[in-house]
């Protein structure tokens, strides 16, 4: 295949595949939206009424900049332009983005590299999900995917213009959500081992971090006002000035850097930098050292993070919590980009000069400076949605890498060793495929290795009649993928167009905001639970005075009165309903009596809307308030959800007066229970202590064969 052809051919897949994506998200319709759509709808409607950083519950909001809340909301107040509309439309036009930029990134390396990128990214079902949202994930993920690009360009081409843009892109994606900052010195590290001059680096680089550090700074500064502390380092507040001469400062050096390196100091640099070694080796040990180094500091500032509340870093069990959630999701990345990256390290060692070896270098350079992010959101249990650009990232290499190993099986002399790699290669495709249509991975990556050696003697055959067609092995690879992905992403569309749990969630907060405007006075002050809490206060903002009395987050603790400890307070007693927390395996979800009575007390909330039906919406509170005083049901739903747990709604009268839990009855759900048995086990006497205080008032509900074992495994640890 010549180089024009290539260039056609991989021109049209990329933007086959963009089209594709693009188009999907036109016919198909967008799902109910979740707890951050309304979240940020919320957000931008208090930032454009002059209310401040603040949610729809008047809590002030600082977990990322308001630049999302404020996009999608601007519309909305000035011409009354659905916020929701907006940020449907924008993520539309993020994800068809991604697709683009993913294949412009592999096209770096090699255009068919490029199209097989762009073609795998469209089979990744996932990014169509979050794409057919209104989150700030898919755009963020999108401008990192451009800063990059655009990086990399300027620092290829010396170009100020192009370090300017990039860091507006930066500091753009930033304020949407601060997911590049690991990513951020990658661009200058590839850069180094190009062997462009130093002075060219310093000037690029210069122009590009001075404008991202502007465009951030305003954040930065509020704060740092407001919080007291540096926005993600967690230092004292103050620590932002040295922060700030020192990123000062390197602009100015970098900006200087002509005069610099041709004065005396730069002579003096120069001459001491030639006595270390060739150049070469130099800047080796400059760009992958200080990659690594900044990997490393990262990955100890994130296990630092207060998010972590207390849970283990990465312990093992929490690996294999995150695997089991997600791994069905991601399995396609998983053996594909695990594969792939392999395939493409191996390049680099066999091919160090080959045409793609620069292009592949800067990639996995992205995909270093990435991982810390990665680790902290499996750390924390939060979703892949969080990494969605290293997602592409990882996909451009993986593209390379299976781009150089089928044409090394393509060049493969003998028949048997063509055929076997050509089998094995077909059975992680069938794998691929298992990990987005199939729960048989088995039978798939049987089928696939048999398709695959089936395919290459078909090559082999014809090949003995002098029919070489082995040149277009690889760009049919291509367009197998793109048609293969198209297929996937239309299939799944079908199955999702009326989804049970988004009808089924649209009908619950229809109902209760039905009910609220029927029965309870506007300008009431009402109470929500976590889950559908944002969703169904948002349509009645402005009507309602809303507050949120959530479950918390919380540790195990053998010094606590009841085994468990929130990070906001020492060990405390007075815990009413206790359920686990999914994401992560060292943490739960629940309520002290405490909190609930000052909650409505301190905001004078009449009425408590709670919903329950997903793991995260802490059900064991309404069992807890059978027997508590100062609560009265006055409405009670539930709403069926086909093929899992229906949702269940109620309202309830609330006397803040008279709230008054029962004493003697922690309300556990079995899972939780185990899991505080199993925590406590490990902490000696203190925690044998724990569990004969536990088992004088827990009370496990539901009851059954989960409840008994739970109660069982309690009394033993109880040494009962």
């Amino acid at each position: 295949m010549t180089e024009a052809i290539e260039r056609r051919l991989s021109a049209g897949v990329i933007l086959a595949a963009t089209a594709i994506f693009g188009g999907l998200l036109l016919v198909l319709p967008s799902y109910f939206p979740t707890f951050d759509e309304a979240k940020y709808l919320g957000i931008g409607v208090d930032i454009w009424t002059g209310r401040g950083f603040t949610t729809v519950f008047g809590v002030a909001f600082l977990s990322h900049a308001p630049a999302w809340p404020a996009i999608v909301g601007l519309p909305q107040a000035m011409f009354g332009i659905d916020s929701l509309a907006v940020g449907r439309i924008l993520d539309a036009i993020a994800g068809t983005a991604m697709v683009a930029l993913t294949g412009a990134l592999g096209w770096r390396i090699r255009p068919i590299v490029g199209a097989i990128a762009a073609a795998g990214l469209l089979a990744l079902i996932y990014l169509h999900d979050l794409t057919r949202t209104a989150r700030l994930d898919v755009p963020a993920a999108a401008l990192l995917l451009l800063y990059l690009y655009l990086a990399f360009s300027a620092f290829r081409r010396g170009s100020l213009r192009l370090g300017i843009a990039a860091g507006v892109v930066f500091a753009a994606g930033f304020l949407v959500k601060e997911i590049d900052l690991p990513l951020a010195p990658a661009p200058f590290l590839a850069a180094v081992l190009w062997g462009l001059p130093w002075r060219t680096l310093g000037r690029t680089g210069a122009a590009l971090l001075g404008v991202a550090s502007i465009g951030v700074a305003p954040w930065f500064v509020y704060y740092a006002a407001a919080g007291h502390s540096v926005y993600r380092l967690g230092t004292p507040g103050w620590t932002l000035v040295p922060i700030g001469l020192g990123i000062g400062l390197i602009v100015v050096v970098g900006a200087l850097s002509d005069r610099l390196a041709t004065g005396a100091l730069g002579t003096r640099i120069a001459v001491q930098a030639g006595r270390l070694g060739p150049e070469r080796r130099l800047r080796l040990i400059i760009a992958w050292g200080l990659t690594l180094l900044w990997a490393v500091a990262l990955t100890y500032v994130f296990a630092r993070t207060a998010r972590l509340g207390g849970t283990t870093f990465l312990g093992i069990e929490q690996l294999r919590l995150y695997a089991n959630t997600w791994f069905n999701a991601l399995r396609a990345v998983a053996v594909f980009g695990g594969a792939g990256v392999l395939f493409a390290i191996v390049s680099l060692r066999v091919d160090p000069d080959a045409a793609g070896a620069r292009g592949i270098r800067d990639l996995i350079i992205a995909t270093i400076c990435g991982i810390p992010l990665v680790l902290l959101v499996i750390a924390v249990g939060e979703p892949p949605r969080n990494y969605l650009a290293n997602i592409a990232i990882v996909t451009a290499v993986a593209a390379a890498g299976w781009v150089w190993a089928l044409e090394r099986l393509l060049g493969a002399n003998r028949t048997y060793l063509f055929v076997g790699g050509a089998a094995v290669v077909g059975g992680a495709g069938g794998l691929v495929l298992a990990g987005l249509v199939s729960t048989h991975p088995e039978r798939l990556a049987v089928a696939g290795a048999i398709a695959g050696a089936g395919a290459a003697g078909l090559v082999v055959a014809l090949g003995r009649r002098g029919r070489q067609i082995r040149p277009l092995v690889v760009p049919l690879v291509a367009l197998a993928v793109l048609v293969g992905g198209t297929a996937i992403l239309v299939a799944h569309g079908r199955n999702t167009l009326h989804p049970a749990g988004g009808e089924a969630r649209s009908e619950a907060v229809a109902t209760e905001t039905a009910w609220i405007r029927a029965n309870i006075p506007p300008g009431t002050k009402i109470a929500y639970g976590s889950f559908l809490g944002y969703e169904a206060a948002y349509p009645l903002a402005g009507q309602y005075r809303a507050t949120q009395v959530p479950a918390r987050l919380s540790i195990s603790s053998p010094t606590a009165p009841d085994g468990l400890l929130w990070g906001g307070e020492g060990p405390q007693g007075g815990w009413v309903a206790v359920d686990i927390a999914p994401r992560n395996v060292d943490q739960f979800e629940g309520f002290r009596a405490a909190w609930i009575k000052a909650s409505f007390v301190q905001t004078g909330a009449t009425y408590w809307v709670y919903t329950t039906g997903i793991d995260t919406s802490s059900p064991t509170i309404e069992a807890a308030l059978s027997t508590a005083t100062g609560f009265q049901k006055v409405a009670d739903w539930t709403f069926p959800v086909a093929g899992t747990v229906p949702l269940h709604g109620s309202i309830y009268r609330v006397d803040a007066a008279a709230i008054s839990f029962d004493p003697s009855r922690l309300v556990m759900a079995p899972e939780a229970l185990t899991r505080l048995v199993g925590l406590l086990g490990a902490d000696g006497a203190d925690g044998q202590a724990a569990a004969v205080r536990l088992t004088a008032r827990v009370d496990v509900e539901p009851s059954g064969p989960a409840a008994d074992a739970a109660l069982a495994a309690l009394r033993t640890l109880a040494g009962r």
